[in-house]
């Protein structure tokens, strides 16, 4: 793993720098450990991303082809919360060649809401699909193996409990490693096409453990 924070904070410099060019009146800010000045080698990115309401869904509708231009990106999912709310997203993307712990989480709010962060919370109208939950399950090993890293084994665990039991997995009598291990395995069997993603972290997890 290259965790060089200077690395993640370049590139957290660019996506603030594309989204404001993007879109015209727009504005990025860092939210989060890093706005904060309390992360470590293995936070994540947190943006929210202000859009005036005309460009609101053109810019959520083509977020990949923005993005793309200062990195290729491997993934973008949507969170079911928001998925069809007209003035509110919160996206997370995954960029290749950048390590999997720095996840780009996005929140995206049209203008007139004003960042509020209760809109649209209790609107069913507002909620989509899950999506396929073998991408979903492999986030949370992912975060099983940042919690690892900073030594809190028992939020790991934890972490992974939910894991198997959000596919339905009895969960055997195995140390952390092998758990993890064997819970990508079941996910690349349910869904073949998790397969480059699940041998990634599986790599990532040889090599933190």
């Amino acid at each position: 793993m290259n965790l060089d924070i200077a690395a993640r904070s370049n590139l957290a410099d660019r996506i603030l720098s594309r989204l404001t060019e993007a879109a015209p009146e727009s504005e990025a800010l860092l939210r989060g450990s890093l706005a904060e000045a309390r992360a470590d080698r293995y936070s994540d990115i947190d943006v929210l991303w202000e859009i005036p309401d005309a460009g609101f869904q053109s810019c959520v509708d083509n977020i990949a082809a923005i993005l793309s231009r200062i990195q290729s990106i491997d993934s973008v999912r949507s969170a079911p919360d928001f998925q069809n709310s007209r003035k509110r997203r919160l996206l997370f993307i995954r960029f290749e060649a950048v390590p999997l712990f720095w996840q780009l989480n996005l929140e995206v709010f049209a203008k007139s809401i004003q960042k509020d962060q209760s809109y649209d919370v209790n609107n069913p109208d507002a909620r989509g699909s899950e999506g396929p939950l073998s991408e979903s399950v492999l986030a949370n090993v992912i975060a099983t193996a940042k919690a690892h890293l900073r030594r809190d084994d028992a939020e790991a665990l934890s972490l992974l409990m939910r894991a198997y039991q959000r596919l339905g997995l009895p969960v055997p009598e195995y140390e952390l490693k092998w758990l993890i291990l064997r819970l990508i395995n079941s996910v690349r069997i349910i869904d073949p096409q998790t397969n480059f993603l699940a041998r990634k972290i599986e790599n990532l997890v040889v090599e933190v453990f």
